[in-house]
């Protein structure tokens, strides 16, 4: 494979990456949000309707919505998506510039921007399986030959997205299932 293509590789799994990490802190803070203003209104229910158990579930609850947000805080999602961000722009330079010596055969070169490469890769956490599997999936679909070798992705793509969509639906009903008997 030639560097190039491993260049662009990681450098598209890193978008994906990016993408992913935006989405998180997105979903985190509507969640923190959405968790937060259900506590409100449950607990100006329970003004009314008051039960010991009501009180206990209410405040068990508050501490697990605060525990959750400083768990989802101490994530990073914004800032680690900027890193990803700003090393997929590095690694675009790089392509760039692999694939101008790749075509002149310059093998001095594309040694330096290997190691460059390598170098590159260090400060900056590792894109996910799911990253990649992304990447596999929708990019064999456009016929990418870089991609050919590494197999069918699209069942563990598909179950990944599904499981994700699910968790992300379940997130969401949590809160009515669960905390409406508290409230009153």
């Amino acid at each position: 494979m030639k560097l190039s293509d491993k260049i662009w590789i990681t450098r598209k799994a890193r978008i994906n990456t990016e993408r992913r990490l935006n989405r998180l802190d997105c979903l985190s803070k509507i969640l923190v949000t959405y968790y937060s203003s259900f506590l409100v209104i449950c607990s100006v229910i329970n003004l009314n309707y008051s039960s010991e158990f009501g009180k206990i579930g209410l405040v068990l609850a508050s501490i697990l919505v605060l525990v959750s947000s400083v768990f989802l805080y101490s994530q990073r999602y914004e800032s680690r998506a900027l890193w990803m961000r700003n090393h997929y722009l590095q690694l675009q330079e790089l392509q760039t510039k692999t694939a101008k010596f790749e075509e002149t055969g310059n093998l001095e070169e594309l040694q330096k921007i290997e190691t460059e490469y390598i170098y590159t890769l260090f400060p900056v956490e590792n894109h996910s399986e799911y990253d990649f599997t992304r990447l596999l999936f929708y990019e064999k679909r456009k016929a990418n030959n870089q991609l050919e070798s590494y197999g069918p992705c699209k069942m563990r793509y598909i179950s990944a997205l599904t499981w994700r969509v699910t968790l992300n639906v379940i997130l969401f009903i949590l809160p009515l299932s669960s905390l409406i008997p508290f409230c009153f």
